[in-house]
C-alpha cells in the first residue's frame, strides 16, 4: 500500500511552521487557485460557516478540486 502525503503533518513532524491559506468563496477554480499559489502552503481551509462555501456541493468539490493537484496538495480542512 502507496503512503499518503499528508503537508500539515509533515510539517508539524518536523517542528517546522505550517503556512496555509483560508478561503470564503466559493467555487473550484478559487481553491485551486488558492491551493496552487505557492508550494510553501501545508494546508488550506474551506470556510463553510462563516464564508460562501455551501457544505454540498461546494465543500466536497472543493476538496477534490485541490487534492487533483497531486501529491504537491496541501492539506484540505
Amino acid at each position: 500500500m502507496a503512503s499518503l502525503t499528508h503537508p500539515l503533518l509533515t510539517a508539524f513532524r518536523a517542528s517546522k511552521p505550517a503556512f496555509g491559506a483560508w478561503i470564503t468563496l466559493p467555487g473550484v477554480l478559487s481553491a485551486r487557485t488558492a491551493a496552487a499559489s505557492s508550494p510553501h502552503l501545508s494546508w488550506v481551509v474551506l470556510d463553510c460557516e462563516h464564508g460562501a462555501i455551501s457544505i454540498q456541493p461546494g465543500a466536497a468539490e472543493s476538496a477534490h478540486a485541490i487534492a487533483g493537484l497531486g501529491a504537491a496538495a496541501p492539506t484540505t480542512i
